[in-house]
């Protein structure tokens, strides 16, 4: 909980942020009450570790005396919109007890104030338990975040293939070669996606009838990790060793498509001399 004191009102351009750190001053959380800003990934943390990643909102600025409570945890996984989990989870790991550092910036000006994170002093779980507890939970989270972003990738792929093919359809733009190509790449690309993520699961009761997919197997081990304080099972090692193992059997397979049959499709797409732009005759209705 962070306690800050603000002299005067925000006008609308005042520009406030508050970025927890750990003691080397890597960032892990930023806020901030440009909510522009905080839809997106800091671009200056590119060239950093994933734990370091985004921003959140701070909101009810007021003249005086403020608070805001930080939940102690490190950025979220990427997620798969719409996805539906089966007692998975996206969220990130907490803090592990120990010093860190709170800095608040307002128009330029900052402060910054060292904090600690205390464990609960009625358990026995040592620092040395929680940092490995720390660490499996980040390889989880990161393990899910590159899943999804495989997903991610190979839906937005197969949209620009769609999108491709049904402005050549509607536009007249008539090659049959190239657009047997492209459903035969978008088939492939499925082929994998569905050995990532369950595509057929729509809604929270989906699960019941179509088994989850190594994305949910892999994320359901946030529970399983931290449902306690204390250091992780080998199990627990090992049965993420094996749904990683088994994702990148998957990812080889993706990155050949994605090496040679995507290759060959744009190659395709440029000899046809698709137009880039094509028109696309409009559906009138003539009223009697």
């Amino acid at each position: 909980m962070t306690f800050y004191y603000l002299k005067e009102e925000l006008d609308k351009d005042s520009e406030f942020k508050l970025e927890f750190m750990e003691t080397d001053g890597d960032l892990i959380r930023a806020f901030t009450n440009k909510k522009e800003t905080s839809d997106v990934e800091n671009p200056g943390l590119q060239g950093q570790t994933q734990k370091n990643a985004d921003y959140g909102t701070v909101e009810n600025i007021e003249k005086g005396m403020n608070r805001f409570v930080w939940d102690m945890r490190y950025p979220d996984a990427k997620k798969v919109p719409g996805a539906v989990m089966w007692g998975g989870s996206h969220i990130g790991p907490k803090a592990v007890p120990g010093e860190y550092k709170v800095k608040m910036t307002l128009n330029g000006k900052s402060q910054t104030k060292t904090f600690y994170i205390i464990k609960d002093p009625r358990i026995k779980t040592t620092q040395s338990d929680f940092q490995d507890q720390f660490d499996l939970l980040m390889d989880i989270r990161n393990r899910t975040s590159e899943i999804n972003e495989k997903v991610l990738t190979i839906r937005s792929i197969k949209k620009q293939i769609s999108t491709l093919t049904d402005l050549m359809k509607d536009s007249g733009f008539k090659n049959d070669d190239l657009t047997n190509a492209g459903e035969k790449l978008v088939k492939s690309l499925s082929t994998i996606e569905e050995e990532l993520i369950q595509v057929k699961s729509k809604s929270r009761q989906d699960p019941l009838n179509y088994p989850i997919k190594l994305d949910n197997k892999i994320a359901a081990l946030v529970r399983v990790v931290s449902s306690i304080d204390a250091k992780p099972t080998e199990q627990s090692y090992d049965v993420l060793n094996q749904l990683v193992n088994k994702a990148q059997v998957h990812y080889k397979k993706l990155d050949k498509v994605l090496t040679d049959d995507l290759f060959k499709f744009n190659n395709m797409v440029s000899d046809a001399a698709v137009p880039a732009v094509m028109i696309v005759p409009s559906k009138m209705s003539i009223e009697r």
